[in-house]
Parts: structure tokens; sequence; C-alpha cells
């Protein structure tokens, strides 16, 4: 009796970020399998998340990287090929996956393997995840977890004294990420900056904690001598983080050796397709980096209480009055004009934004047809003031 119950193909691309594009050469209606690794036991449907078995020597790669009692948050978590075999090893995990079915297969994966008080599961959106982890776990109550050592049974009989028990406090700061999306897990990276915002105190040099390794998986083109992919690659997270990492950034390189970068060929995808594992300490530059919103003041700031601001000044310096003593001034570099809370809000939001019809849906929210297109010729045109000031917007 054969023991091949189907033979699965592995095709060029995903059908989503759960699941990989696969022929099936052997056909068996019934897709649920045992997958042992690294000494632990997963269960689940292949039809409904992602697994392959070839990345098992990556997984254990990783996984050696991280020491007993460090915090590690698996961001992309999938049913658990990071997340369960450290939680064996006594490493924290808060491990997160969007694939409702990959957090079920987690959660029996967890229990199954009895690692429960190691690893948490979460089913959040990634990017989201990044952020409200970082908070949360500074405020949540501290876990300490003790391992009774088992005693051999001779040992039990001379009634020798049991060894004492191993003692893992749980670190309020994550000391790893992990990011296992290759298709897209540098665009996640956007969530870093400002994530430790107001937090200096907690990192070195005031802590002896260093700020977290972040290792995020990606696909590249397949050259020669990898040059041009570890360019590639680089480039790509210093866009997403707003922080320029390149290739000489490596241990050992001439450029900042404090990044720790690490850029790790995992395998060869297709002829000119490589993934690989990209490696790097986080900057304080983007770690503590402070959302910054800028309200330049006019030249002429009125010494009275914004409350009672009764006049405002074109780039011509004529004077205007205002129409409501509520109003507050708001430059706009060319002209200085009164808003009040909702245009101060509205403004905020458009700062960034170019001539497109973006900023016309949030100011929808405020104002009503007639001050849109008014706001519309205003923000084309400078000329157009005396217009804006008969819309009486505010």
């Amino acid at each position: 009796m054969s023991l091949w119950r189907m033979v699965l193909l592995e095709l060029d691309g995903m059908i989503s970020n759960w699941t990989m594009i696969t022929g099936l050469m052997v056909r068996d209606e019934d897709m649920n399998v045992i997958q042992h690794e690294q000494d632990c036991e997963f269960r689940f449907d292949y039809s409904r998340v992602y697994w392959n078995s070839r990345l098992e020597t990556e997984h254990r790669r990783l996984v050696n990287k991280f020491r007993p009692g460090e915090m590690v948050c698996d961001v992309m978590a999938g049913v658990g090929p990071f997340a369960v075999p450290a939680g064996k090893k006594k490493i924290f995990v808060w491990a997160n996956d969007l694939n409702p079915h990959g957090y079920e297969v987690m959660q029996d994966a967890i229990r199954r393997n009895k690692v429960n008080k190691f690893v948490t599961p979460f089913n959040k959106d990634g990017r989201a995840f990044i952020r409200w982890s970082a908070n949360e776990l500074l405020q949540t109550e501290p876990v300490t977890v003790a391992i009774q050592k088992k005693q051999r049974r001779s040992a039990q009989k001379e009634e020798t004294p049991a060894p004492p028990a191993e003692v893992y406090k749980r670190p309020t700061l994550f000391g790893h990420y992990v990011m296992n999306l290759p298709a897209n897990a540098i665009e996640f990276l956007d969530a870093f900056p400002g994530v430790y915002a107001g937090k200096e105190s907690l990192f070195a040099p005031h802590t002896s904690t260093p700020l977290p390794m972040v290792h995020v998986y990606c696909f590249s083109g397949h050259s020669e001598d990898e040059v041009d992919d570890h360019k590639d690659i680089c480039q790509r997270i210093s866009e997403r983080i707003g922080y320029t990492i390149t290739p000489e950034d490596r241990v050992g390189g001439s450029g900042n050796v404090e990044l720790e970068l690490a850029i790790h060929n995992v395998r060869l995808v297709s002829p000119n397709k490589q993934m690989f594992c990209a490696s790097f300490r986080l900057p304080k530059e983007v770690a503590f980096r402070q959302a910054r919103i800028r309200i330049p003041i006019p030249c002429r700031f009125p010494k009275q209480d914004l409350s009672s601001t009764k006049c405002w000044r074109t780039s011509a310096g004529v004077e205007r009055n205002t129409r409501s003593r509520s109003e507050c001034w708001m430059s706009t570099g060319v002209i200085t004009i009164p808003m009040n809370a909702i245009m101060l809000t509205c403004f905020l939001q458009l700062r960034n934004l170019t001539k497109t019809l973006d900023y016309l849906e949030v100011f929808a929210r405020f104002k009503d047809e007639e001050n849109i297109k008014a706001v519309e010729r205003l923000l084309n045109s400078h000329t157009e003031l005396e217009m804006f000031e008969r819309s009486q917007l505010g």
C-alpha cells in the first residue's frame, strides 16, 4: 500500500498572502496534513494556509539567533514555524497572523506543543500589530514563568533535593521582529518610524537594552555575485523607514556597523528570483522619530490671545477683518489665512497632498459643496483670495 496521498508542485507566485499556487500532480481530496519540524507538530488543511518544508533550515537558523528569555514579535507568523519552536526553547513570542485559518492552526500548535506559557497568538493586521504590540507590551502586567526540571528516578529514590526551578521573566521590550512575508513584508516597515518615540530612556545608552533587530524576508533578482540584489534590498528598506541603509553597513563593512546589517541568501525560488532575509538593528533615528506637524507663524503675530484675534495679513501686508473670534492664524507660505478648529483639522490632513481630488474628500466631511469649490479655487490660484473670504468658511 502506497504512503503517497498527493504530490504538490510549487508554481511561481501565490494565490494570496496565505496560500501558494500549487499544481496537483496526484490528487487526494483530503488536504489535511501533519507536519513535524524542530520537534514540533503542526496539523492543518494545506489548501487554507501557507507551508513550505524547504524552509525548515531557514526557520532553524533564525530561531537559533534568539536567546531563552528574549521577547520576539512575529508579525506574519503563519501557522507558527518560527514562534512554536522558539517557545520550545523558552523564548517569549507574540505571534500574529491575519489569516483566520492560520491563526486557528497556530492556536492548536501552541496547545499541542505545550508552549502556551511562552507563545501568545494574535489575529491582527501586520502593520497595525507592529505599533500596537510595542505599546501594549509596555503596559501589560509582568509575566514570570517557572520551569521545574524533571528529576531522574534514581535521584528520586535517593531523596535528592530537586534542582531549583528555571525562572524566566518576560521582557517589556521586543528584542527581535520577524517579518516572514517575502512578497511584500518590506512594505510594512513604514510602521517602525516613531514606534518607540518618547521612550529613549528605556534603551541604550540609558540602559543595557539595545534597540530590536528586524528580520525581514523579501524577494529580489538573481545576480551572480548578489551585489545588485543587496543594493536593491537596501534601497527598498531605506524608502520605507526613511533612513538610508547601504550594503556597506553590514558587519565588518565600511559603513554604519551599528546597524549590524546582514543579508542572508535563503534559497533560489526560480532562475530569476531569489529569497533573502535582511536583518538589521532598528536605527534610533527611526525608532525615536517624533511626528512633526510644522505650523508656520505669521510675521506679525497678535499679542492677544488667539480667541480674540481680529485681523489677518496677506503677503502684501494688507489687513483683513476676520469673521469670528474663534478663528486662529494659519500660514500657507504665500498667504496667511484665518482658520477655525474644523479648518485646522482639514489643513493638517491636506499639507502633504498635491492638487488632486483627495483633498476634496477630506473637506467633504466638514463643508458643503459651495465651500468645497471655493477652497478648490483658492488652492489652485491664490488670486482667488477675495472669493475665499466671501465663502465664510468657519
